[in-house]
């Protein structure tokens, strides 16, 4: 549907120079799409390849444009005008208000570098994939941040996503308000009617193929009893221990007003009701981390604190999964114990 839009406004002369903000995982996927689907040439910009394209910019020769897709308009002063169409991840672009470890000479160079010639490059058209992602635990996190710096960036700005509004109006408020900062100025602004010609969506069982039939079979949904038998003894055996793994740190992380170990204990009980594959995955990953060598304590080891919130689940679990602190005195003893009960369920 992006492809769509975006080629028609090329076809009307309105667009020439395109961003896409998608989340790391995702921006293979958007390169291989545009080109396979449209024939559209994306360049995909890394973290780890900003630092080289900036001196690269600064190197370029007259001459050199046609050879390799620059944009000759600028070229030196501005290293995202190279290309005219980009891909690059949402998180390498944030700003910054600080960094453990940085000097705020540091942070500024930072934020220059991938923020803000980022958006003065003269886009006309600006895609964001995962775009609730950009509304953010409040209106101070690099995220939202990013998505304000987005809005004034392009003419055009499209915003996806499959789960825009969460049930949180603060955040959803946030978000409309990149599309429109005039229309949608406080929460109570945020109704059904103002915010309908802003928001297009695509239903699953109202999507049709060429031929208008339905692409998906309708969905029925019943509740199914489950009972525990005597087969089911070691799945009872390792739900019942995971459940009290759980209590205990969940409760013991309420008491010491962690709420981020709490939220890995919740997310401990909902994979055991899953698959005991997926127990078992992330409890081993739990073990790796418990038993690496002793670091400073911190969970913040690749995130600044002030950021914690700004991270998806995703994310958060894999920070959380890898962090010393322990939801438990002898968490890596109760761990150990469960993979053992899992084992003996994959029997």
């Amino acid at each position: 549907e992006a492809g769509l839009i975006m080629r028609e406004l090329k076809l009307r002369g309105l667009v020439q120079r395109t961003l896409v903000i998608a989340p790391k995982g995702l921006v293979t996927q958007w390169v291989s799409e545009m080109r396979l689907h449209f024939g559209e040439a994306f360049q995909l910009v890394l973290p780890e390849d900003i630092k080289s394209w900036q001196r690269i910019a600064h190197a370029a020769a007259p001459g050199h444009e046609e050879r390799s897709g620059h944009d000759p308009e600028n070229l030196p002063a501005n290293p995202w005008r190279m290309f005219s169409q980009v891909v690059v991840p949402m998180d390498s672009v944030k700003p910054l208000d600080k960094r453990r470890g940085w000097s705020a000479a540091q942070v500024g160079e930072h934020n220059r570098e991938r923020f803000e010639d980022l958006i003065s490059a003269e886009w006309d058209m600006v895609i964001v994939d995962e775009a609730h992602r950009l509304g953010g635990s409040t209106d101070q996190v690099a995220r939202f941040k990013l998505g304000q710096g987005l809005s004034e960036a392009a003419p055009y700005l499209l915003l996806l996503s499959a789960t825009p509004h969460q049930g949180k109006t603060d955040a959803f408020h946030r978000l409309v308000s990149l599309l429109d900062a005039q229309e949608f100025p406080d929460i109570g602004s945020i109704t059904r009617e103002r915010v309908q010609p802003y928001i297009i969506r695509t239903e699953k069982r109202r999507a049709i193929d060429a031929e208008g039939k339905p692409l998906f079979k309708p969905r029925h949904t019943q509740l199914g009893p489950v009972r525990w038998e005597a087969r089911h003894r070691p799945q009872k055996a390792l739900y019942d221990a995971v459940t009290e793994y759980v209590r205990e740190g969940y409760n013991q992380a309420m008491q010491e007003k962690r709420s981020y170990i709490g939220f890995l204990m919740i997310l401990m009980q909902r994979l055991v009701v899953s698959s005991t594959s997926a127990i078992r995955t992330t409890l081993e990953r739990r073990l790796d981390a418990l038993a690496a060598p002793e670091e400073p304590l911190t969970l913040f080891s690749l995130t600044a604190d002030e950021e914690w919130a700004d991270l998806d689940g995703q994310e958060q679990l894999d920070a959380l999964l890898h962090t010393h602190l322990r939801a438990l005195k002898n968490e890596r003893v109760e761990v150990k114990l469960l993979l053992e009960a899992a084992a003996r369920c994959e029997q």
